[in-house]
């Protein structure tokens, strides 16, 4: 559900008026497109690999720089 919105000016004067109809018309022009631009940022978002604990990809939980000393 929407709201009417009044845009005023300094003098506080009606300046624009958006209906609810005018809202929520708008959002669901614009909510196809919405989705489809997040669906694009979640996807690219779970491509990126995290290496904030690279170390546990080694092993036994011991930092990277201990498992390379020992080869």
């Amino acid at each position: 559900m929407f709201y009417k919105v009044q845009i005023l000016d300094a003098k506080g004067k009606l300046k624009k008026l958006f209906t609810s109809e005018m809202l929520s018309k708008r959002h669901w022009e614009l909510f196809p497109d919405n989705m489809k631009k997040a669906e694009k940022e979640k996807n690219i978002k779970q491509n990126k690999k995290n290496s904030f604990n690279t170390f546990k990809k080694v092993g036994f939980g011991l930092p990277v720089r201990w498992k390379l000393n020992k080869q």
